[in-house]
């Protein structure tokens, strides 16, 4: 039993800037499971945000599950926050729009709802999860996030914790969770009920990988963020807090295993540049002599005319070989290599001012430079779907194919048409 603090646990992590990652966690080391954790505290307000922290990271390692709290969500608009290349399940509160969990799982895992080990009390405790299966389909693991909302009984939350765990344990299954619980385990040494949680996670072999502050504020600095493992090997966890300012809560994150995955193949594709050399079909079609399909009947009429448009759309704008790789998710169309780079200024200035009061010069500079890049970014979000939008207005197939872009809306299956935006 853990009767003092984390220390005696054997699985260590620490802080990480984004760009430092990659130097631990090179793309060519294949783990089994990677997860990430994050307290958002309304995802329809860091949305873009997170998307670009997932481009950065999907950089240098691809995440298999995106596990967040405090969604902000409601059943009305949870369906426009998805993200390219995963699913999306989600629990949101009833009564308001405030708590709610969600989980983001990559698109190429398998996986089915649990909500025979969920427990919900609006505006109290919230919980998901699901059974995923990786590695070939021989690996099941559960997958969960759990939310309990600051100054709710805390005896009665570690009841329903203890609940939650003893479910879990008797399936004999691996397992992932991930928490904004609320309980600080730098306080295990005198408050009880930290303790208590601590050793009911512990008693069902359930270990947390995080060991350092997850929320830090000029006065205090807490450890209420974690993701728990239960692995049949823990000897090759690796865990690690990000060192950014997206949320008042540090992204959490957990590597596990050696397992080789399946490495896909890239995908080769034939496409065309049409908005590119737009003027140069214009001009195309201009000098065409249309009296050859003078007394063509309508087949032959047809025949000649689409021959002729395909040989104009060959030669002014010729269809080009792209290679996509795996590893490669654009998530974030109008973003700049100028404002990516801006992006880890802003983050090396946040760590500078990291725990400092507002009145630090290292916090004006860093709250400075948010304000300008924040409205750079809106401007450039804006030019984008502007021109987008300008450039398409006579073609309304064109146009929905934006529109649900933007709010991530996703192809119907069970459709049996579908359209191909060029």
């Amino acid at each position: 039993m853990i009767n003092n603090n984390t220390d005696v646990i054997n699985v260590g992590s620490k802080f990480y800037e984004l760009d430092d990652i990659h130097a631990e966690f090179s793309v060519n080391h294949n783990f089994m499971y990677t997860a990430l954790h994050l307290n958002i505290h309304s995802l329809p307000a860091k949305f873009d945000r997170l998307k670009t922290l997932l481009t950065r990271l999907n950089e240098q390692i691809q995440l298999d599950f995106i596990l967040l709290c405090e969604t902000f969500l409601s059943d009305i608009n949870a369906n426009m926050f998805n993200i390219p290349g995963y699913n999306f399940v989600y629990k949101n509160r009833k009564t308001n729009c405030r708590g709610g969990v969600a989980i983001y799982i990559k698109d190429s895992i398998k996986f089915s709802n649990r909500p025979d080990l969920e427990i919900n009390h609006d505006g109290e405790f919230e919980s998901i999860f699901i059974e995923a299966t990786v590695n070939n389909n021989t690996t099941s693991v559960l997958v969960g996030e759990v939310y309990r909302v600051p100054n709710t009984s805390e005896s009665v939350s570690v009841e329903r914790y203890e609940h939650i765990i003893n479910k879990l344990t008797s399936t004999g299954k691996d397992l992932i969770l991930c928490t904004d619980q609320n309980f600080d385990y730098f306080k295990v040494d005198k408050h009880k009920h930290s303790l208590d949680l601590l050793n009911g996670f512990i008693s069902g072999g359930i270990i947390p990988t995080i060991t350092e502050a997850t929320r830090v504020t000029p006065l205090t600095s807490t450890l209420i963020d974690n993701i728990y493992v239960k692995f049949k090997d823990l000897q090759n966890v690796k865990s690690g807090i990000i060192s950014c300012d997206i949320s008042d809560h540090f992204p959490v994150f957990m590597f596990h295993g050696r397992a080789k995955k399946p490495i896909k193949e890239p995908v080769t594709i034939q496409t065309r540049s049409l908005e590119e050399n737009l003027d140069k079909i214009k001009a195309a079609l201009v000098e065409v002599d249309w009296s050859f399909l003078e007394g063509l009947d309508v087949d032959a009429s047809y025949i000649e005319l689409t021959n002729k448009l395909q040989s104009i759309l060959d030669t002014a704008a010729p269809m080009k070989t792209k290679i996509i790789y795996q590893k490669q998710h654009v998530l974030n169309p109008w973003m700049t290599k100028g404002l990516t780079k801006s992006s880890r200024t802003q983050d090396n200035l946040y760590k500078k001012c990291s725990g400092k009061p507002k009145t630090d010069t290292a916090y004006t500079n860093y709250a400075d430079f948010k304000r300008i890049y924040q409205r750079l970014k809106r401007n450039a979000k804006y030019n984008y779907y502007t021109n987008l939008l300008n450039n398409y207005k006579n073609d309304i197939r064109r146009i929905w194919c934006i529109l649900n872009n933007v709010i991530g809306r996703k192809k119907n299956p069970n459709r049996s048409y579908r359209f191909i935006c060029y």
